[in-house]
This record gives structure tokens, C-alpha cells and sequence, in this order.
């Protein structure tokens, strides 16, 4: 998509030319223990390895227009993670796809590229697949999830700071309006769980499906052994899949 400002201003050095992309990469493996803020760091090295021209922001400290819509939690895989770009020169989607996933790392992947559809602000909800495997029977962890659920609240413990002493503290909310239950399967070994919760760009609510499986497992002292995730969808305000 080429953008270019309205205002021209005082400092003609200025580079108001770009064009900007959505990329969707999957996260996987390994690679599903990067940090958000080493992600960051792996994009703009690959970016340079692919001798891609990153367009930088034009203020007092210009850094490269790379944005994360919504950040994925540590240890959580993924193929449907969006990342803006700008860059100072068109390319076709093709060739912007291969020459990234020629440079990245193994089990970070570029899925596909095209023009941003909707704002960062429609983000609303994600969905998650997660399977846990406890020191229960797979049948008793669904029963009791599925009363955790129903229960009249739904309370995790959230850590908060006071904008004034910097102290942190824990306090414990209700967050059950900010979930849905989609699906669940007692398996072989496992309770496949799939869940769709608040998970907004802005700043309004963004609950991780972390504290969840803590609360739950902590209330019914269930011992988890083994739980792995997967975010499958991220949804806009109107329902559509964001894109």
C-alpha cells in the first residue's frame, strides 16, 4: 500500500514515502520460546540480511516501522501472527515472502504478505487450542473445567502497579465474561481444551489463557505436567478474522 503525508513539512530531508505490508508468519518449535522483544530484535536482523530498505520513523529518535498488531505469549505457537512493515521500495508479495524466508531462523516462517485490511484497534478476541496433561484422569480434569466455567465467577490473580509508588501487587478479578468455552475432549492422555478469550490490540482487556489454566488447576489442585497452546484464530470487533 503507498502512503504518503498530507502536510509537507518544514524539513524537506524528510522521507514520507513508503509502502506498507502485512505479513502473517508462524511461530513454532523452538522458536515459540522467543520472547516478544527478542522477536523484534530476529525481525529487524532478518530484514537486513534480506536487504530489504525498512522505512524508519521520522522523529527526534527514528527506529524501523516494524509493529506487532498483538504480542503472542511466551511458549504459545502460532501460524497466523501478524506483523506490519514499511519499506521505502515496492516488492511483489512473493518476492518479499521468499526473501525473508530465506534469512529466518528455524521455526519462524513468513505464511504470507498482502495490504493491511483492518486497524490494530478492531483486534478483539483470539482462540487457542491448548492441551494440558495432569496427574488426573483426562474425564475428571473435563468435568471440573467445565464446572470452573460455569461457576458464578471465574477469578484469576492479575498483577498490577501504582502509577505513583511503582509497588507491585496482585489483586484477584473476574474475568468469566471474557471467556468462551468452544470445545473439550478428554483424549488418551490429555484434555484438549479450545477457548476464545478477550485479547485486544488497544487498551482495553487482554486476558492470556495462562492465569486461566493456574486458576483452575490451582482451585481443584490439579498438578499439570505437560500443556501446550496454540493460537489459531485472531478476531476483529465484527466478527471477521483479522487481516
Amino acid at each position: 500500500m503507498f502512503i504518503v503525508g498530507k502536510n509537507v513539512p518544514k524539513n524537506q530531508s524528510l522521507v514520507l514515502t513508503r509502502y506498507i505490508y502485512r505479513l502473517t508468519y508462524c511461530k513454532k518449535g523452538r522458536a515459540k520460546f522467543i520472547s516478544h522483544l527478542d522477536l523484534m530484535r530476529t525481525m529487524q536482523r532478518a530484514f537486513k540480511r534480506a536487504k530489504l530498505p525498512v522505512w524508519y520513523t521520522q522523529g527526534f529518535n527514528p527506529h524501523p516501522y516494524i509493529m506487532f498488531p498483538l504480542a503472542l505469549a511466551l511458549g504459545t505457537e502460532s501460524e497466523i501472527e501478524p506483523m506490519d512493515i514499511a519499506l521505502l521500495e515496492k516488492y511483489s508479495f512473493d518476492e518479499l515472502k521468499n526473501r525473508l524466508n530465506e534469512v529466518l531462523p528455524e521455526g519462524l516462517k513468513i505464511m504470507a504478505v498482502a495490504e493491511p485490511v483492518c486497524e490494530h484497534t478492531d483486534v478483539l478476541k483470539s482462540e487457542y487450542v491448548i492441551e494440558i496433561e495432569t496427574d488426573k484422569s483426562p474425564e475428571d480434569v473435563k468435568n471440573s473445567f467445565v464446572e470452573f466455567l460455569n461457576g458464578e465467577t471465574v477469578e484469576i490473580s492479575k498483577r498490577t502497579r501504582d502509577k505513583r509508588t511503582k509497588k507491585v501487587s496482585f489483586k484477584n478479578i473476574d474475568v468469566k465474561e471474557h471467556i468462551e468455552l468452544l470445545g473439550i475432549e478428554a483424549l488418551n492422555d490429555v484434555v484438549k481444551l479450545e477457548l476464545r478469550l478477550s485479547t485486544s490490540a488497544g487498551n482495553t482487556f487482554n486476558l492470556n489463557f495462562a492465569p486461566v489454566i493456574d486458576a483452575f488447576s490451582e482451585k481443584y489442585s490439579i498438578g499439570i505436567t505437560h500443556i501446550s497452546a496454540n493460537r489459531t484464530k485472531i478476531l476483529c470487533k465484527n466478527g471477521e478474522i483479522f487481516s
